[in-house]
């Protein structure tokens, strides 16, 4: 899998997501391969509204930012995390959320995070479109905030995970 730094993209990035990414001290990595387009933002957010999104017809995934820059007031990474997952997660009786620690060198090298969880849970309906599947990335730098990307898919692939490392703080 390529990916190329914001600098090199082919689309420029929206005003709102530029401004966050400075905010953050945070770039995006856009993947080279898969026929990746930016796709505009609903007029009526939904369920959950993202910053971002990006979606691809052949590799049939959608990833969707959302920008959390830090305060005073913050919840915790961990915390804050894990209550989005429930919130977006399905409610379905036999639903289950999955979660993995970001390894030392996922969180210091790849994405220069503080502190970093991935989730795969089925999603919420209004939130999925209908997609079984959703893995987020959150990560978070302390004095900055906390960047979640969520990948949205229908089956399993060997390319999920590498989608999430399109996102890191500088």
């Amino acid at each position: 899998m390529g990916v190329c730094s914001l600098s090199s993209a082919q689309e420029p990035l929206p005003s709102h997501v530029r401004a966050f990414l400075d905010t953050l001290g945070a770039e995006l990595l856009f993947p080279l391969d898969g026929g990746y387009k930016a796709v505009p933002l609903p007029r009526s957010p939904g369920f959950f509204p993202a910053h971002y999104l990006l979606r691809s017809s052949s590799e049939k995934l959608e990833i969707r930012y959302v920008f959390q820059p830090d305060t005073s007031a913050q919840t915790p990474p961990h915390l804050e995390a894990r209550r989005l997952a429930l919130h977006l997660c399905s409610n379905d009786e036999n639903a289950v959320i999955t979660a993995r620690d970001l390894t030392d060198m996922e969180r210091e090298e790849l994405f220069n995070a503080d502190w970093g969880k991935v989730h795969l849970f089925p999603p919420k309906p209004e939130f999925g479109d209908g997609a079984p599947f959703c893995q987020m990335l959150s990560i978070y730098k302390e004095g900055r905030g906390m960047i979640h990307l969520f990948i949205i898919f229908e089956a399993p692939s060997p390319l999920i995970e590498n989608r999430l490392y399109l996102v890191r703080f500088l």
